[in-house]
């Protein structure tokens, strides 16, 4: 029996001028954070009941670095992770590994 993932919003859609979409969403609380400043310092609206062509799902560990994002799923899913959101620095830190991430699959 698989298990069903539960994530805490439905996510944030960026549309790039290819017109390829991504689908952003947090995979745990402190993830949901760094995707909600995220979101806003881009101007991301949420998903709603669009599809998109990638999804890119934000996770919290410990000691991660830029080389740590993982794709898996066919090639549309993205797992990125991403250092706790314990201060600014490292908030504006886990933006940009996400960002980079995102670049980086383009």
């Amino acid at each position: 029996m698989a298990a069903e993932l539960v994530f805490p919003d439905t996510g944030y859609l960026l549309k790039l001028a290819d017109g390829t979409r991504y689908v952003i969403r947090a995979g745990d609380p402190a993830a949901q954070r760094v995707v909600q400043v995220f979101a806003v310092a881009s101007q991301l609206t949420p998903r709603g009941e669009l599809t998109a062509e990638h999804v890119v799902v934000a996770v919290t560990a410990p000691e991660t670095g830029m080389d740590r994002s993982v794709r898996y799923v066919a090639d549309s899913v993205l797992v990125c992770s991403l250092p706790p959101p314990t201060d600014a620095d490292r908030l504006a830190t886990s933006m940009a590994l996400l960002a980079a991430t995102i670049a980086r699959d383009v």
